[in-house]
């Protein structure tokens, strides 16, 4: 029998593990309701811990390994990280349900503003740094003065936790596009900008691509095999953008990646049409976190003839949504054997969630999706 990692790797390997692997993303469920049920780090999955930061590592894989999936999508430690350099200042603050991070450059500043909503259990932002062109010209200044530093140690300590029981994701910088569209500017001013402002920002985007360059070097030569470029992609905000702001750097990206040794896939959460194809053309080995029909925009048989021609893997398949009502466990069943009956025609298929199984789902849900794959071996 194979270990949890070995079925994952597995299927970048191109070998039949004995089990379809099932990787959800259970963080946003985690870290809203665990600690108020009162989930507590036994030891009997995981061994002694040896630290509180190991505890609460090791209870993250035991409550995975417990509901019979995979631990994976652990964002506490990374083999790089950034800082400030050359007077750049970053100042986090917060104000009730608002968190507030000023960047300030020889006197002149960007905010972001997020707020916590306890409806949703989440934060999103409700001002972004850059809102005029000359926002835009003081985030070159802010790009130029951000370094990357090497934290490899950590990662690999992460690792060594995890073993045979999961492993841990590794993290590549956010590509130029989606860092304006998610962290920088917000959708409709990046349209905006991108229209009026096109030298400019092509010159933030080079600078964004330029300050990834460290990162990548850590990530070629560090011990893990497998590459996750966090993107957050979504078809219906980024695919009329694409091949003129992103399909390059992809290309690039992964084979450069390639040539290193490693695997990469990228996120793509949102609508499928339009990127599907074109995420398979970029190389990557798999794309995660795929939302189909019944909840996305295309059925998983429509994903895999997106597809023809590219050996892409697909992870994901089981949306989010699906945790909770009016779907129930046969729709899930349904779902799973979909999956199932692509990996019987040769499609590599790693089953999840997709995108998080929310803090209303029923998490006995993903208890019965690990052990129904279990029961049904690999096709």
């Amino acid at each position: 029998m194979m270990t949890n990692r070995e079925r994952l790797l597995a299927i970048f390997q191109k070998r039949r593990p004995d089990v379809i692997p099932f990787v959800p993303d259970l963080t946003y469920y985690y870290g809203v309701l665990v600690p108020d049920l009162g989930y507590q780090y036994t030891g009997r999955r995981t061994g002694d811990a040896t630290s509180a930061e190991n505890a609460a590592a090791q209870r993250f894989i035991e409550f995975h390994l417990d509901h019979h999936c995979i631990p994976y999508y652990q964002y506490q430690v990374n083999a790089f990280q950034s800082e400030s350099v050359n007077g750049l200042v970053v100042e986090e603050t917060s104000e009730g349900d608002r968190q507030i991070c000023r960047y300030t450059v020889a006197g002149r500043s960007l905010v972001k503003i997020s707020e916590y909503n306890a409806i949703s259990h989440s934060s999103a932002p409700i001002q972004y740094p850059v809102q005029t062109s000359a926002d835009l010209e003081l985030l070159l200044e802010i790009i130029l003065r951000t370094a990357c530093v090497d934290t490899t140690d950590r990662w690999d300590q992460m690792d060594a936790l995890f073993g045979g029981q999961g492993y841990p994701i590794c993290a590549a910088p956010r590509s130029p596009l989606p860092a304006l569209l998610t962290d920088w500017v917000g959708i409709e001013n990046t349209v905006l900008l991108l229209q009026d402002e096109p030298a400019l920002c092509r010159d933030v985007l080079t600078a964004i691509d330029r300050a990834n360059d460290r990162a990548y070097e850590i990530l070629c030569r560090c011990r893990a095999p497998l590459i996750h470029l966090c993107d957050n992609l979504s078809s219906c905000v980024i695919a009329g953008c694409w091949d003129d702001w992103s399909a390059d750097y992809y290309r690039r990206r992964v084979r450069q990646l390639h040539a290193a040794g490693k695997w990469c896939v990228t996120h793509l959460d949102g609508t499928l049409r339009g990127m599907i194809a074109r995420l398979g053309q970029s190389g990557v080995d798999g794309i995660e976190s795929i939302t189909p029909a019944p909840v996305g925009d295309l059925t998983l048989e429509e994903v895999d003839r997106q597809l023809a021609g590219h050996d892409t893997i697909m992870w994901g398949g089981v949306p989010g949504a699906m945790f909770c009502p009016p779907f129930n466990w046969d729709a899930i069943r349904r779902q799973l054997d979909l999956l199932i009956a692509l990996a019987r025609q040769g499609r590599r298929v790693i089953a999840a969630s997709a995108d998080q199984v929310p803090p209303d789902g029923d998490i006995q849900l993903v208890r019965r999706i690990g052990e129904y794959l279990e029961s049904q071996g690999h096709p």
